[in-house]
């Protein structure tokens, strides 16, 4: 078997900090007694409004950082520049939050297509069904079939009466004044 070059092994070294860190995230679930939420999952886990979780945080920042350095290296740069500057994850986050989408979904459990979504929140049902994709592919929402959403576990947060719903939202409309 040939050496491994430098590069090689910083990267073999993020792949083990991504393995173990997910090891332990996953344990820290387990720990509960409820094991691992669900991407899909529209309900909180125990663990996600605990505060005594420096573990799970620990593993999350851990395996957040090797991915990203992860994916600056094996990605082209111009991909990985093109990502930072066409980043429209907080635009669509605005989106839902202004409009209050993780609110209505709330109640219809089953999803709610993007035509009643765009009545209930008076928005155009081809700009809503373009946010929520995205969000979608992140976890933030779920398309359960053709053109209807429901929430997930990441979407609930987007709730106005959610703590860190709120926070984003202030953050969001403090962002677009500067």
């Amino acid at each position: 078997m040939a050496e491994l070059t430098e590069p090689e092994v910083k990267l073999e070294a993020l792949l083990d900090i991504i393995n173990s860190s997910a090891r332990q995230a996953i344990a820290e679930y387990k720990k509960t007694g409820h094991g691992v939420p669900g991407a899909d999952a529209t309900t909180f886990h125990p663990l996600d409004m605990a505060t005594d979780t420096l573990a799970l945080k620990k593993a999350t920042r851990l395996l957040e950082g090797a991915y990203h350095q992860l994916s600056a290296i094996l990605a082209p740069p111009q991909h990985t520049v093109m990502n930072f500057v066409f980043n429209y994850n907080w635009a669509c986050t605005n989106v839902a939050l202004r409009a209050h989408i993780a609110d209505v979904l709330e109640q219809h459990p089953e999803g709610l297509s993007v035509d009643r979504l765009a009545d209930a929140v008076d928005l155009d049902k081809s700009k809503i069904a373009r946010v929520l994709r995205a969000l979608s592919l992140m976890g933030c929402f779920k398309e359960v079939e053709r053109d209807v959403f429901t929430n997930t576990r990441l979407s609930l947060i987007l709730k106005s009466a959610n703590n860190t719903g709120c926070y984003a939202h202030f953050h969001s409309r403090c962002g677009r004044n500067r």
